[in-house]
C-alpha cells in the first residue's frame, strides 16, 4: 500500500505536454482538469459560485460590451454598450427612468464596440475609437448621463473688443508731393505729408495748417495680442491683433474666471511676451523689452476628421494622452499639463505645452494601448515602449522613448494589477505580464500561458477583467464562449489556470466593486424556447454562513420570505429544466412553465436556476514506485472546507457519492463538512492512478488536499 498526498493545486490545469514532466515543480501542484473549479492562491480549489440573472440586453440579436464605471469603492456601475446606445446597471439592477430602462444615445455601432478604448477620471469617461471623434461620458445622476464631443481648446475664451484712446489713426498722404512716399529709418523718423491735427506724433514747431513736407519724430505704432489666464495657469488663445502706440492704454472685455492677462507684442513678425496685468487694461511703455522666448499659444486642430481620430487614451503625469490614428498609427499626442482639453503649444515651446511625438522603429506599428505607471507604457502591434522623463516634468524636452521588446499587443484592453501589466499578444492567443526590472533596467515579463497552452490553442481572448477581492482571479472570455480563470499572485509566483462553462456561452465580462467585494458581471448567450438570448448576469458572492445561503445555479434568482411552493419571475428561463436549493435541500427535475415553478415542499430560502457540473481530475502520481505500473486506488483521505455532496472515482463512469449525513434532525439539511473525509473509490486497476472529483449539485465544495491509498502491482 502506497499513500501519496497532493497538498496544493496552485499549478492549475496543465497542458498534456507537461503530463510527463514530473521533474517540474508545477507538476506536483498541477491538475489534469480543473473545470468549474477555481484555484485559491493558498493552494486549495473550490467550485465556482453561480451567476444571478440581472436583465436581458436591449437587443439579444446583437452583441454588447460591458464597461465598468467606478467612482469609488462604494459607487460603481456596469455600462451596457450596445448598437447606438448605453444602458446602466447599478448594484445588480438596471437603472430606470420613468419606468423604462435609462438609455444614452451613442454613435457607436455593434462593429465598433471591440475597438472602443476608454479612461476614467472622477465622473468622466473619455472614449476614443479610430472611426469616431473623441467623446466624454459624464455622470450627473444615476439616471442622468451626457455623451458629448470633446472641444479641444483652452478653458478660457480669448479676450475680445480690444480698444484704446491712443489708437493709431488713418494717416492721409498728400500724393501731390513725392508721390506720397512713406519712408522709415532706424531712428523712427518718417518722411510723409500729414496734417498738424493728427493725434499721433510730435510736429516740429511752426508747422501750419496746410500740407507741407516735414520730418516727424514720434513713437511708432505696435501690434498687440492679449491672452487670458485662470487660477490654474491655463492660458487662452490670443485675441485678434490690435494696433496701438507704444505709450497708449489698451482695454478689453473682462474674461470670466481669468485672474490675469498676458500681453504680447509683435517683434519682427513674431509675437513675444511684453508683460501681464491683473485687470482688463494695459498701459504700454517704450521702456519695455519683449521676451522673445515667450509666445502666445498656437491653435491646433489635431483630430479634425476621419482617419485623424485616436484609438488609445490614458492619463499620465497630469496630461490626457492620445495615440494611434489611422493616418498616424505610431504618433502620440498629449494635452497641456493640468488642462486635459488643451492641445495648444507655444513657440518656442515651454514645459507645460502639449506634446506630439512619433515612435521611431524599423516598421510602423499601430499603437494599441497606453498605460500610465511610473513611466508611460505604449503597446503597439509589434513592440512595447517606455516613455520616461529624466527630469521632474514630463515635457517634450525631457522625455525619452525606449523600446522594451518586440512581441506586440492584441486588441483586448490590458489589465493593470499593482505595477504589473497583463496583455494579450497580437494573435490574442497568449497572455504576458510586464513589469519593470531594476536588474535589467527595462520592462520584462513572462508568458502566462506556457504551462496551460492547450486552453489557448486555436482560440483568442475577446474580453477579460480582474477580480482582486476576494480571490485575485483574472476572468478571460475565449472566442468560443468558455470562461477561463487565472489565479494570479505575481509576488508569490502563483499563476494557475482553470476553465469554466455554462449552459450557453460567455461573451463579455467586467468587474466592479460592490458590498466589499469585486463582483464579476458577464454577458451570457443562452438558448431559451428555440432562440438565442443574451443576458447580463452577476457572479454571486461565495461568502455564506449556512448552506441555505449558498448560490450555485446559473442565470438564477433567489427568494427569501414566507414558506411557499410556487416561485415566479422565471420568464427568462421559460421551458428550461432547472434545479433549486430550497432551505438547503437539492430539488431537481422540474421545468419552468409560464415563468414559474412549483416545488414539492414549501421553502422560505430558495435559489433556482440552470445546473452546472464541476469536475476535477488529478495528474498521475509522480512517485517512481507508481509511475508506469498498474495501480488500484481503494480510498482517499480528502481535506475539505464547507463542503457537501462530492463524488469520487477513477473515471467518470465509476463515480461514488460521498455520504456525509450523520447527526442532522429529520428535515434539516445535511451539514457542511470541515476537516477530513474518507472517500470510497471503486476498485479498478489502471495504469495512470488519476482520480476524478465532481460536484453535481448546487452545493459548495472546497478541497484542500487529496491523499489516495494505492495498491501497486509488481
Amino acid at each position: 500500500m502506497t499513500n501519496l498526498t497532493q497538498s496544493a493545486f496552485v499549478g492549475g490545469e496543465l497542458a498534456r505536454a507537461l503530463h510527463g514532466r514530473t521533474d517540474a515543480a508545477k507538476y506536483h501542484t498541477g491538475l489534469a482538469l480543473c473545470h468549474n473549479w477555481f484555484v485559491h492562491a493558498e493552494g486549495g480549489v473550490s467550485n465556482r459560485a453561480g451567476f444571478e440573472f440581472i436583465t436581458e440586453v436591449k437587443d439579444s440579436a446583437r452583441e454588447v460590451r460591458l464597461i465598468p464605471f467606478i467612482y469609488n469603492a462604494s459607487d460603481s456601475y456596469v455600462l451596457e454598450f450596445g448598437h447606438l446606445y448605453i444602458r446602466v446597471i447599478r448594484n445588480g439592477a438596471q437603472v430606470e427612468s420613468g419606468g423604462s430602462p435609462y438609455e444614452i444615445v451613442t454613435p457607436y455601432q455593434e462593429t465598433d464596440l471591440p475597438d472602443l478604448d476608454f479612461v476614467q477620471s472622477g465622473d468622466v469617461i473619455t472614449i476614443v475609437h479610430p472611426g469616431h471623434a473623441p467623446r466624454e461620458l459624464i455622470r450627473i445622476a444615476h439616471d442622468n448621463w451626457t455623451l458629448s464631443l470633446i472641444t479641444f481648446a483652452s478653458a478660457l475664451p480669448a479676450p475680445t473688443n480690444l480698444a484704446s484712446a491712443s489708437a493709431v489713426s488713418s494717416w492721409s498722404l498728400n500724393t501731390a508731393y513725392n508721390n506720397g512716399d512713406l519712408v522709415y529709418n532706424s531712428n523712427r523718423y518718417f518722411r510723409c505729408y500729414v496734417a498738424h491735427t493728427d493725434t499721433v506724433g510730435t510736429h516740429e514747431p511752426g508747422v501750419g495748417s496746410s500740407w507741407e513736407d516735414r520730418w516727424l519724430t514720434f513713437w511708432s505704432p505696435k501690434k498687440y495680442k492679449i491672452t487670458a489666464v485662470n487660477a490654474a495657469g491655463e492660458e487662452s488663445l490670443p485675441s485678434a491683433e490690435f494696433d496701438m502706440a507704444d505709450t497708449g492704454q489698451l482695454t478689453w472685455d473682462a474674461v470670466p474666471d481669468a485672474v490675469q492677462y498676458y500681453v504680447y507684442v509683435e517683434v519682427n513678425g513674431v509675437y513675444s511676451y511684453e508683460g501681464r496685468t491683473a485687470t482688463n487694461s494695459y498701459t504700454g511703455s517704450n521702456n519695455y523689452v519683449p521676451d522673445t522666448a515667450g509666445n502666445p499659444p498656437a491653435e491646433r486642430n489635431l483630430f479634425a476628421g476621419a482617419d485623424e481620430y485616436p484609438s488609445a487614451v490614458t492619463y499620465h503625469d497630469q496630461r490626457l494622452v492620445f495615440g494611434g490614428s489611422n493616418n498616424n498609427p505610431d504618433t502620440i499626442w498629449t494635452s497641456k499639463t493640468g488642462s486635459f482639453h488643451n492641445l495648444l503649444t507655444s513657440s518656442p515651446s515651454v514645459d507645460s505645452d502639449a506634446i506630439t511625438v512619433t515612435l521611431v522603429a524599423n516598421q510602423v506599428n499601430q499603437i494599441k494601448h497606453l498605460i500610465s505607471l511610473e513611466d508611460l507604457i505604449v503597446l503597439t502591434t509589434g513592440a512595447e515602449w517606455r516613455i520616461t522623463s529624466f527630469d521632474a516634468s514630463f515635457a517634450f524636452s525631457t522625455i525619452r522613448l525606449k523600446p522594451q521588446g518586440t512581441r506586440g499587443a492584441g486588441q483586448v484592453k490590458p489589465l493593470v494589477i499593482g505595477s504589473t501589466i497583463l496583455y494579450t499578444t497580437p494573435m490574442g492567443s497568449r497572455i504576458r505580464d510586464l513589469q519593470y526590472s531594476l536588474e535589467d533596467n527595462q520592462y520584462t515579463g513572462n508568458d502566462l500561458t506556457i504551462f496551460s497552452s492547450h486552453l489557448f490553442k486555436g482560440h483568442t481572448i475577446v474580453s477579460w477583467a480582474h477580480q482582486e477581492e476576494p480571490k485575485g482571479i483574472i476572468w478571460a472570455v475565449r472566442d468560443d464562449g468558455v470562461l477561463l480563470g487565472l489565479t494570479y499572485q505575481r509576488e508569490h509566483q502563483v499563476w494557475a489556470w482553470h476553465q469554466h462553462t455554462t449552459d450557453g456561452e460567455f461573451e463579455s465580462v467586467t468587474v466592479v466593486p460592490e458590498n466589499g467585494e469585486h463582483v464579476l458581471y458577464a454577458v451570457a448567450r443562452r438558448a431559451v424556447q428555440g432562440a438565442d438570448v443574451r443576458y447580463i448576469e452577476r457572479m454571486h458572492s461565495r461568502s455564506f454562513d449556512t448552506v441555505n445561503e449558498a448560490f450555485f445555479v446559473d442565470s438564477g434568482l433567489s427568494y427569501n420570505g414566507p414558506a411557499t411552493t410556487t416561485f415566479g419571475g422565471l420568464d427568462h428561463l421559460e421551458g428550461r429544466d432547472v434545479v433549486a436549493l430550497a432551505d438547503g435541500n437539492v430539488v431537481r427535475n422540474f421545468t419552468v412553465s409560464s415563468g414559474s415553478v412549483t416545488l414539492p415542499v414549501a421553502a422560505s430560502v430558495v435559489h433556482i436556476g440552470l445546473p452546472y457540473t464541476a469536475t476535477l481530475q488529478t495528474l498521475s502520481p509522480p512517485a517512481k514506485q507508481v509511475r508506469g505500473k498498474m495501480v488500484n486506488a481503494t480510498q482517499a483521505e480528502v481535506a475539505v472546507e464547507q463542503t457537501r455532496g462530492l463524488w469520487f472515482g477513477p473515471d467518470l463512469d465509476s463515480m461514488y457519492e460521498q455520504k456525509q449525513r450523520e447527526f442532522e434532525d429529520w428535515g434539516e439539511p445535511t451539514a457542511l463538512a470541515d476537516g477530513f473525509i474518507e472517500a470510497t473509490l471503486e476498485s479498478t486497476w489502471q495504469n495512470h492512478g488519476q482520480l476524478y472529483v465532481q460536484q453535481l449539485d448546487p452545493l459548495p465544495a472546497t478541497i484542500l488536499s487529496i491523499s489516495p491509498d494505492y495498491d501497486v502491482s509488481d
